[in-house]
């Protein structure tokens, strides 16, 4: 189950980045906020992804010392 989670955080990651670069912000938009948007959006996913190994990492240690 986790690893399917896991996969769908990378592919939304994926998707972000390849969307990024697909559909560049009008002309009219603040291309500043647009950017940090996306680039908070994949830090964000990212980040989940860094907690989730570190649970499963904390969990396989604990697990090792039974």
């Amino acid at each position: 189950m986790i690893s399917r989670i896991i996969g769908k955080i990378k592919q939304a990651q994926q998707e972000a980045a390849v969307h990024a670069v697909a559909y560049p912000p009008s002309n009219d938009a603040n291309i500043e906020f647009s950017y940090g948007q996306r680039v908070g959006y994949y830090a964000g996913l990212d980040r989940a992804l860094q907690e989730i190994e570190k649970m499963l990492s904390e969990q396989d240690e604990k697990d090792n010392k039974l």
